[in-house]
């Protein structure tokens, strides 16, 4: 005897939404026991972000708004990403697998910075694993966003950090003369008549550009334009903010120079704020120049 089966007796699984996971005790598990996993693998690496983000004169001091905005971001799609079918696909388990690895190993050598570097991998393959690719495909820019939070190893910041920091030092004592100032860099200081400026790390312009990048980014994704006004966006953060950032040691070696140590101080601390609400608005000035004027839709 031959059986056949009609359509009608076929019962297919029920289709389960992204916005259905709440009511779906199998995805919801498997959504908690990932997010509880990915937080007891990755608190040492969690908890030395932290201690960068508030160190005094950190560089990462932009830190804890990161994961913000990758939470705007997410909210921000939350409707497109509801309308998404969960489809799980067993591909998201090598990418589980290439970060617990590379996260191992980086563990192994004591590099809490670069076991933090895995944490957007892992969580990539986690939503791969257990939503699919498409869902995967709208949380990639959040994620790939919590790399600006990311504090690199010790031995890479110090080498960038000293690249930018004389970068700024010449770009500098170059306008100082420029105005006639008499300026001469000499190492880390720029020697003036009367006075020498110490130029330290804090004041390098790389706490600034790894800020501005991020800012960069997230304005670029959250606004209309090409991509390739968007790239270029981002790219002109780079060289706008070493140039603030030597025209702010500019003005704080004038200020000295001609009114004192206590002037410098406040000049100092004062441009510090200022200079850098000057870059965001000089940023979103060239946004337009770039095609990128209007915000998206915003769901507010």
């Amino acid at each position: 005897m031959v059986l056949k089966l009609t359509k009608e007796d076929v019962t297919e699984a029920p289709s389960v939404y992204v916005r259905d996971v709440a009511r779906s005790r199998p995805a919801l598990a498997m959504c908690v026991t990932t997010l509880a996993a990915a937080g007891i693998a990755y608190w040492p690496a969690l908890a030395f972000w932290w201690s960068r983000w508030f160190e005094k004169e950190s560089f990462y001091s932009h830190g804890p708004f990161v994961p913000l905005a990758s939470i705007f971001i997410i909210w921000f799609n939350r409707k497109s990403i509801g309308r998404l079918l969960l489809q799980p696909s067993r591909l998201g388990y090598p990418i589980l697998l290439f970060a617990i690895l590379l996260g191992w190993f980086a563990w192994m050598g004591a590099s809490a910075s670069v076991t933090g570097f895995t944490l957007p991998i892992f969580l990539f393959g986690a939503i791969v694993a257990i939503a699919g690719f498409e869902v995967a495909k709208s949380f990639s820019f959040p994620l790939f966003l919590l790399w600006f939070a990311a504090p690199p190893p010790e031995s890479v910041l110090s080498v960038v950090s000293f690249k930018a920091q004389m970068l700024s030092i010449n770009l500098a004592t170059a306008g100082l003369n420029l105005v006639g100032a008499e300026a001469v860099s000499q190492g880390s200081h720029i020697a003036l008549p009367g006075l020498i400026v110490d130029v330290g790390g804090a004041c390098s312009g790389f706490r600034l550009v790894v800020s501005m990048l991020a800012i960069a980014t997230f304005f670029a994704y959250i606004r209309k334009g090409t991509l390739y006004g968007k790239v270029i966006l981002v790219a002109f953060a780079l060289p706008l903010s070493i140039a603030v950032n030597s025209v702010r040691i500019m003005l704080i070696s004038i200020v000295g120079r001609y009114w004192g140590i206590s002037a410098l101080k406040i000049a100092h601390d004062f441009t510090g704020y200022a200079l850098l609400l000057v870059t965001a608005a000089l940023l979103l000035l060239f946004a337009r120049l770039v095609g990128c004027a209007k915000y998206k839709e915003m769901p507010a």
